[in-house]
């Protein structure tokens, strides 16, 4: 099931680049805390989250400048149109990852 919000809020969308695979109690802790166990996060050499819109347009957003190790990068995503959104990060570098994330943004009801 999708995450669902409304046209102009803002949305955070994250990515998590480590140095191997998360166990499954570490994924779970990740999943509550957005915190990675120690050792294990790493930055990318560049980092990219493009967007792509309900009606097909692709764009990218800023990702945040992440603390020294911490692995988690998070973008912010302001819809502008209700439907079915999707971000999608990539890192290269010494590490490279790809991660993707689609999110429902309601139609309003009461005209603006």
């Amino acid at each position: 099931m999708l995450n669902t919000y409304d046209i102009g809020d803002a949305v955070e969308v994250f990515a998590a680049f480590t140095k191997r695979s998360l166990l499954p109690d570490e994924l779970r802790t990740f999943r509550e805390t957005r915190e990675l166990p120690g050792e294990v996060g790493v930055v990318p050499a560049s980092i990219t989250c493009t967007v792509l819109s309900p009606d097909g347009v692709t764009g990218e957003v800023e990702v945040n400048e992440p603390e020294e190790g911490s692995g988690v990068q998070v973008a912010v995503i302001e819809p502008d149109r209700h439907g079915v959104w999707y971000a999608a990060f990539d890192g290269e570098g010494g590490y490279k990852a790809s991660g993707e994330h689609s999110f429902l943004v309601r139609e309003r009801r009461v005209p603006r």
